[in-house]
């Protein structure tokens, strides 16, 4: 039988050529079934681009031509095969990566077998969607000559590029060929080989990404230029350079920005310095071509990667010590930074403080202790930890130290706290009666540590211990920034063991130390008051004695003037 007759002619195929886009994906070579082989296939080696033969027109001279698959026959090699039996079929898949031209009808047809139905020496067509695996199939009706050889010829594959990335290379599988058939002829063939041309320079495609790292240390990135399937173009050289697209830590990209691709490939190494100092999270690099234009787009931005702080170095007083009042919280915090003064959160470290300027000579007192480990790098002294100094005194100065050199704070002034209480401090001495005592008594105004306060309170002086009774007189004054003086404090009885209290209305009352008041001499040196006075008893005279004895008009020295 001569098929020549009855067969449509084969459609030649097409090398038409245009540049395109790529994505990566590996192609499977050739595989030839190990049990069986074809009979009769057509596999010519056929010639694809990544450019001119991708399914979508993407960039600057990408096209959308399929290739032409040459007439595939198929021939049994045993009697019969195709023309027994039922339920037998053909199929034909393109590989991943590839696709069935959607506008080229695919036909089969025999002179001895019917296809999907139809009678003998009949076409069947089927019409390829261009959806991803797809799967072309023609049911065979049995024939009805089994002395001859039953040859089916499949014409009209077109096949494109989907996604081809990594396909570069000779002899990468486009089609696959299943048969079911009575004599299990062959199944599952891989067929028709295509030579799959590396496209045009379309982007970048980070081979190494940046990686967190350590403020200062090296980065070392690779970016690799590619086709539209990824595949790497090792003999295209173009100047790379790097920047900081995003940017938490506001820093800058230091050492060597901009390379030379070699090979296809611009590569970082720790002689370039590539370094950022500024530790935070998220980073990303921008690799870009500055050279000529790529198809799909000149930039590629990395993955994420954090910069991380180094070993600590340094502190730094973060929060300074303000003007406190006594017992009251001193508030502090200190920080510990790298060499590069990013913070270091990571590892906690202890941190002292002491009191470096000491005026008062007062201890630094804290409920949780003078040494503390960073939380997320920082030693906090706050108000729970009650760290305090009772001595109003100003200029002074903490130091803080554990990693470096000691640092100190700024000046700062602890102040009185609220006025609650009186206090002596200039106390009661022995004196005559009726004179004044000097030098004179004082009281002053002060917190609950005795630090004296600049309140004004009025202060009232009594005799608290008398045994020989008697009238205190110039026992009230008003303190003036927190003291008040008496400066005409006296009695009119002489006694051995007096003492005075002081009050003031809402605060705490103070005890003097014991005083004597001795009786005033008559003149030639004679106890005015006699032996009386020592129990109290003659201090009623005096006035009068006095009287007698001295002229109108003469004063004493202690100042009454009894004239």
């Amino acid at each position: 039988m001569h098929f020549e007759n009855v067969f449509h002619s084969s459609e030649s195929t097409s090398t038409k050529f245009v540049n395109v886009t790529v994505y990566a994906f590996a192609i499977v070579a050739i595989v030839m079934s190990a049990v069986a082989q074809a009979d009769s296939v057509n596999s010519p080696n056929i010639t694809l681009n990544v450019d001119t033969n991708r399914a979508t027109a993407t960039g600057a001279g990408a096209g959308n031509t399929s290739i032409v698959i040459n007439t595939i026959t198929i021939a049994e090699t045993m009697l019969p095969e195709y023309s027994s039996g039922a339920g037998k079929a053909i199929s034909i898949k393109a590989r991943p990566g590839f696709q069935f031209d959607p506008t080229s009808n695919v036909t089969a047809q025999s002179a001895t077998i019917g296809f999907n139905g139809g009678g003998l020496n009949a076409v069947a067509t089927v019409v390829p969607s261009g959806a991803a695996d797809e799967v072309i199939t023609f049911s065979l009706t049995s024939g009805t000559n089994t002395a001859v050889q039953d040859i089916i010829r499949i014409n009209g594959i077109r096949i494109r590029i989907l996604s081809a990335a990594g396909a570069a290379g000779p002899a990468q599988t486009t089609l696959q060929l299943t048969t079911s058939t009575a004599g299990g002829a062959f199944t599952n063939q891989s067929i028709v080989a295509a030579n799959i041309q590396k496209g045009n320079p379309d982007h970048l495609v980070f081979v190494a990404q940046p990686g967190t790292n350590q403020a200062g240390a090296d980065l070392l990135p690779s970016v690799k230029i590619v086709d539209f399937g990824g595949n790497l173009l090792t003999d295209i050289v173009r100047p790379i350079s790097l920047a900081i697209q995003t940017n938490p830590g506001a820093a800058t990209l230091n050492g060597t920005t901009s390379r030379n691709s070699a090979a296809g490939l611009a590569t970082w190494v720790d002689a370039d310095n590539l370094n950022i100092t500024v530790a935070a999270t998220g980073y990303t690099l921008r690799a870009t071509n500055t050279g000529d234009a790529f198809l799909t787009g000149n930039t590629v931005d990395s993955e994420p990667f954090d910069i991380l702080a180094g070993a600590a170095n340094h502190l730094l007083i973060t929060q300074q010590p303000v003007n406190t009042a006594a017992g009251d919280d001193i508030l502090i915090a200190v920080s510990v930074f790298d060499a590069m003064d990013n913070l270091v959160t990571m590892t906690p470290t202890d941190v002292s403080i002491e009191a470096a300027i000491n005026p008062g000579g007062w201890p630094l007192l804290s409920a949780n202790g003078l040494t503390k480990a960073t939380v997320n790098g920082v030693a906090t002294w706050a108000a729970a930890d009650d760290l305090r100094i009772t001595k109003a005194v100003a200029d002074y100065r903490l130091a803080a130290s554990g990693v470096g050199s000691p640092v100190f704070s700024d000046l700062f002034d602890i102040t009185p706290g609220t006025a609650t209480m009186l206090q002596f401090v200039q106390q009661p001495t022995n004196t005559a009666q009726n004179a004044f005592i000097d030098p004179p008594v004082t009281v002053e105004v002060t917190d609950i540590f005795s630090n004296r306060t600049d309140t004004a309170v009025d202060i009232q002086l009594a005799l608290a211990t008398a045994p020989c009774g008697g009238t205190l007189t110039g026992g009230a004054a008003t303190s003036a920034a927190g003291l008040a003086t008496f400066g005409t404090l006296g009695s009119d009885t002489a006694c051995d063991g007096n003492g005075l209290d002081a009050s003031a209305t809402g605060f705490v009352g103070a005890s003097s130390d014991l005083f004597n008041v001795t009786a005033v001499a008559a003149p030639g040196g004679a106890d005015a008051c006699g032996a009386a006075c020592g129990a109290g008893a003659g201090s009623a005279l005096v006035p009068f004695l006095l009287i007698g004895l001295m002229r109108p008009g003469r004063r004493f020295r202690n100042g009454f003037n009894l004239g």
